[in-house]
């Protein structure tokens, strides 16, 4: 089935339906289910607001950031492989892997300062307009170039639509189509640039999910950047984040990191040569533990089961845990180390290691410094991905050696 099932058709499919969602969950009529112990809110219902696109932390959030992200993957996977300039092919990666972070973590939405605003948009217009100069003086990526410019022109719309949002005043009936449209406006921008990408590189749209997706072996110097990147997450989580209260209605800067992770490791499962003969339904498995693991890091599950909630709050104080969910990142491990079991190619070195670092997610847990427990989750899950890959990582094995 996963073979067949083109990239366009899932994309619009779960897009369209997180975007009707969006649109209507404002208008729902309250109810209240005791059997799901849901509580009803005053704007539509709980059940429904992990797939509202209007909201932060939820499993809709992760699947737009998501795809920002692979979008600025894609670039980089043409870096010094493809008729993209390496310059242009790393520059478009930044803005997309940018938008992500700010999609996950409402970056923009904390700059209040307009001068401050101003600056990061005219260094995105820069760098946009020399990807545009150097890629549409090429006939070769020419017509990429004209279809990156109409997606960055829609997401400008779409800062345009922010704008109207906050000084028109908007009747409520309108108020959930308002959103939809402007969530919907992102996700076509995204499209357009993800599915240039990929025609830029295989020469056609009509793939399965599967093999357009991004292959971490192909990204040069990825080990040096996602060190880079854990080094910069944990200084910022500590030093940063926890001045400010606003973790829990708006996005968590800190949950983006983990993601990347997940995501990466996920892909590298995905692409393993060895799926493609023994051990197949074993390693999908591990890729959709993976998968689930990074939509978590964003969206917390566990606060819509007000039991696990409460069980795990008698462990970690319910303010700590509300703003850093770290908790979970155990309940990651301990799946992942489970779905390593059925694993014909995984070594026992490595499942030993996996419960090393269960042990360490659980004793981490037990300090409640909030600087800390922000961090924690980025130094997990690196320690995830070494552990994966050992000392040679990025390549097709799960165990860490090159194939050729």
């Amino acid at each position: 089935m996963h073979k067949q099932l083109n990239w366009s058709f899932l994309f619009w499919a779960v897009s369209l339906g997180l975007l009707i969602i969006t649109a209507v969950n404002f208008h729902l009529p309250q109810f209240d289910n005791t059997l799901l112990q849901i509580d009803d809110r005053t704007e539509g219902w709980r059940l429904l607001e992990p797939f509202n696109l209007a909201r932060e932390n939820n499993v809709a959030v992760w699947w737009s950031g998501i795809w920002l992200l692979t979008a600025g993957m894609l670039s980089y996977q043409q870096f010094g492989r493809g008729p993209l300039r390496r310059d242009a092919s790393m520059i478009l990666a930044i803005l997309m892997v940018g938008l992500s972070l700010d999609e996950i973590g409402s970056i923009h939405e904390r700059v209040g300062s307009m001068r401050i605003q101003a600056l990061f948009g005219a260094v995105g217009f820069v760098m946009l307009g020399y990807f545009a100069f150097q890629t549409h003086a090429n006939p070769q990526t020419r017509r990429l170039a004209i279809h990156i410019l109409i997606g960055f022109l829609l997401y400008l719309s779409v800062a345009f639509q922010e704008y109207l949002e906050s000084a028109l005043a908007w009747p409520h009936w309108f108020r959930g189509l308002r959103f939809a449209v402007e969530e919907g406006t992102e996700l076509l921008a995204t499209y357009v640039i993800v599915r240039a990408l990929i025609i830029s590189e295989h020469g056609t749209n009509q793939l399965p999910w599967h093999e357009v997706l991004p292959r971490p072996q192909r990204f040069p110097g990825l080990g040096t950047w996602l060190t880079a990147g854990a080094i910069l997450n944990t200084v910022v989580a500590i030093a940063i984040l926890p001045q400010f209260d606003d973790l829990i209605t708006r996005g968590n800067p800190a949950s983006w990191f983990p993601l990347v992770v997940y995501y990466l490791l996920a892909l590298a499962v995905l692409h393993d040569v060895k799926l493609k003969s023994g051990g197949r339904k074993a390693g999908m498995l591990f890729f959709g533990c993976l998968i689930f693991c990074s939509i978590d890091s964003v969206a917390a599950f566990s606060q819509y089961i007000p039991k696990l909630y409460s069980s795990i709050e008698q462990v970690i104080p319910a303010d700590v845990f509300a703003v850093t969910g770290s908790g979970r990142y155990v309940v990651h491990l301990l799946l992942l180390f489970c779905a390593s079991m059925v694993q014909p190619m995984m070594q026992w070195e490595t499942r030993f290691k996996l419960l090393a670092l269960l042990l360490i997610a659980v004793i981490g847990n037990f300090y409640q410094n909030l600087g800390f427990q922000l961090a924690l989750p980025g130094i997990l899950t690196m320690g995830l991905a070494w552990v994966l890959f050992r000392t040679n990582p990025w390549t097709d094995s799960l165990e860490g050696r090159r194939v050729n």
